[in-house]
């Protein structure tokens, strides 16, 4: 992926953070670390395009991959879910529309910003117009027109959201599984709506700390 400097220069300042603060109980920021990673996958992004993962190669089950996006009806909430499923080699997609990793936009992004450690705005528009390998709203297989899909609840972590997870998800669907990703509405999915054209939902952060408000 070409924001991997960013996720190294990210990570290496909590390993850095920690390190300090355990060896000598000193807090000491490390943003000039995550500032220059910001900086170099900016560069790299600047010379090879937006971010993509078309070139994570192909999944290892024996299917294609299908998506389709889905809101509950039956619930209290009526949370987004990210549905995975088989496809048959050679399936054409029944939506030209590409599937975007981020597919709430800019809402979505400018929220993030506002959560610690509070990325600046400018590189988080740079996954703007990432997308997703897989084919959008195609036909199932046809080996489950006789047999049932077996299926797979997917709930994801602390200010994430459904997509955030789908190269795992992808490979589960592609060795037959349903795969059900669901935005969670309890304060720890980063940013979600309730329904199509519902209220927004979003992060929750207590006064003190970022653990999420349940």
């Amino acid at each position: 992926m070409l924001q991997m400097p960013f996720y190294v220069s990210l990570i290496a300042t909590f390993i850095l953070e920690g390190i300090f603060e355990l060896l000598f109980s000193l807090t000491i920021s490390f943003q000039v670390i995550l500032a220059a990673g910001c900086l170099i996958s900016l560069y790299v992004r600047w010379c090879a395009g937006d971010a993509s993962f078309s070139n994570m190669g192909p999944v290892s089950g024996p299917y294609q991959v299908g998506y389709k996006k889905i809101f509950l009806t039956q619930s209290k909430g009526k949370n987004a879910c990210s549905v995975f499923y088989p496809v048959d080699q050679g399936a054409e997609a029944g939506d030209e529309s590409p599937v975007f990793m981020f597919d709430y936009g800019q809402a979505q992004l400018d929220h993030w910003a506002t959560i610690p450690p509070k990325l600046p705005k400018m590189l988080l528009r740079t996954l703007l117009n990432v997308t997703l390998p897989v084919l959008n709203r195609p036909q199932p297989s046809a080996d489950f027109t006789k047999k049932k899909l077996t299926p797979l609840l997917f709930s994801h972590g602390n200010r994430c959201t459904r997509n955030l997870y789908f190269g795992l998800l992808r490979e589960f669907a592609s060795h037959g599984f349903l795969v059900i990703s669901i935005d969670s509405h309890d304060g720890t999915c980063m940013f979600t709506t309730n329904g199509e054209k519902g209220d927004e939902v979003k992060y929750k952060v207590m006064k003190e700390g970022n653990d999420p408000v349940v």
